[in-house]
């Protein structure tokens, strides 16, 4: 069983809803199933179905329609030849189907949350192809009541895979405070990965503006689980850490990260000293543009060589500007990113 899901319904019932092994182990069959399974507060089933056993069928989010007895069950209905495009079923009390729809874009996605009962988010890795038609991106998408899109929020790069929470990234304090949380800089390949990456957490609006975007970590190798509120309308980040390298030993930490409401870091678990950035660059080193990713704009980027003599200098609009650097010669840089002239962040960037 994996990525199981619940919520409680108004009968005080649990709800659960999880991907299982679709076949038994002895055939040999790489097939998953959708499951959903209904316990009273006694523990007894109350209900329970296998969904569609149909080839590979699975669950991304299962979440309770605010004010209703309908539940969304946000799932692949089959992952075969390279489709991965998503549905959205919604379910009545009986978990009988009353609405479903597929989702235009191709992608991984990862949380749905109800805004209210008739405006949800949906976090997902897909294709952008306004921005780049080749590569994936990470995004937020508002959807109405009838699950059409109202806006997007775009994340990640090509050159820095941003991929949603593994269990759940997205958290509500109001409307002018959200929280989303993506892993930037995943390794799709192993869980004891050399590559340096961070917990990003963003704060945005309910019309998906950026209050602000931060990055903790970038000294190993970290991978967001989940992020939940906190009363004091901080957030709480939870997932695991790996430093060892190729050699091992091959064991990843535990890690929790609390910030406050401007994403400052209160506390952590055995209060261990975690980096946090507002702007990173990457890839870096880089040779024919460097990108930067930051919540801090709008804003400048100067960057300096090893004398002090400024290179270059960009103005920063958005929360991914690329910039060229074709012109820059091989060597180590400084940048500095200012707003309202002020530092926010500096780095070296070393240009290949």
């Amino acid at each position: 069983m994996d990525n199981v899901y619940h919520f409680i319904k108004n009968n005080g019932n649990i709800s659960i809803a999880a991907t299982i092994l679709g076949s038994p182990p002895s055939q040999q069959t790489n097939t998953f199933d959708k499951l959903i399974l209904e316990l009273d507060q006694n523990g007894a089933i109350v209900y329970d179905s296998i969904y569609n056993q149909s080839g590979h069928e699975g669950i991304c989010d299962f979440i309770k329609v605010p004010n209703s007895d309908h539940s969304i069950l946000l799932c692949y209905p089959n992952f075969e030849g390279g489709n991965i495009k998503k549905e959205i079923n919604v379910l009545d009390e009986n978990y009988d189907l009353v609405f479903s729809k597929f989702m235009d874009t191709d992608g991984f996605y990862r949380s749905i949350r109800a805004k209210s009962d008739s405006v949800f988010l949906l976090s997902s890795r897909e294709y952008d192809q306004s921005y780049d038609p080749t590569a994936w991106f990470s995004s937020i998408r508002k959807l109405n009541v009838n699950y059409d899109e109202l806006g997007n929020l775009i994340y990640g790069s090509p050159d820095s895979l941003s991929y949603p929470a593994k269990y759940n990234s997205l958290a509500f304090i109001s409307d002018n405070n959200i929280y989303s949380g993506f892993t930037f800089n995943l390794d799709f390949e192993t869980a004891y990965s050399s590559f340096k990456s961070y917990f990003t957490l963003s704060s945005i609006t309910s019309d998906l503006s950026l209050n602000w975007k931060r990055f903790y970590g970038g000294d190993a190798y970290y991978n967001l689980v989940d992020i939940k509120t906190d009363d004091d309308g901080g957030c709480l980040m939870v997932g695991t850490k790996y430093n060892n390298g190729n050699e091992g030993p091959f064991s990843r930490d535990l890690v929790f990260i609390k910030v406050n409401p401007e994403g400052l870091i209160t506390s952590t678990n055995n209060d261990t000293e975690i980096p946090i950035k507002n702007a990173i660059i990457l890839p870096n080193p880089g040779k024919e543009y460097m990108e930067l990713h930051t919540g801090a704009y709008p804003a400048t980027l100067l960057v300096h060589n090893l004398n002090g003599r400024l290179v270059l200098e960009e103005a920063i609009t958005s929360n991914i500007s690329r910039v060229n650097t074709m012109e820059l010669s091989s060597g180590i840089y400084i940048w500095s990113l200012i707003k309202e002239g002020k530092v926010v962040e500096t780095g070296k960037w070393v240009r290949e």
